[in-house]
């Protein structure tokens, strides 16, 4: 999961050694993650370019910029809920504990 979230995708060896991670799985899990990722953003960019009048990488800059205040707002409000969810079974599981 770690390797569809950009930022984390190049530290998330680091928990995972940590953790004692065996090879042949991480290398399993990180092969099928990147397969899907960039499948996804292969299968995007074919669909904006055969679908949308967008042909060139400028027509995609400039309909990003015209949109990145939207997207900003949607990733802030996935981290924001990724981490709500996080804090909330951190604290159903220590209040299970005791």
């Amino acid at each position: 999961f770690g390797r569809l979230i950009p930022a984390v995708r190049q530290l998330i060896s680091i928990p995972a050694g940590l953790a004692g991670m065996k090879l042949g799985p991480f290398l399993l899990y990180t092969t099928l993650g990147a397969a899907i990722w960039n499948s996804i953003l292969a299968l995007l960019g074919y669909l904006i370019y055969r679908f949308t009048d967008l042909k060139t990488t400028n027509d995609v800059y400039v309909k990003a910029t015209t949109y990145s205040h939207e997207i900003g707002y949607v990733i802030i409000a996935v981290v924001v809920l990724v981490i709500g969810f996080l804090a909330y079974k951190g604290l159903k599981k220590k209040k299970n504990k005791y």
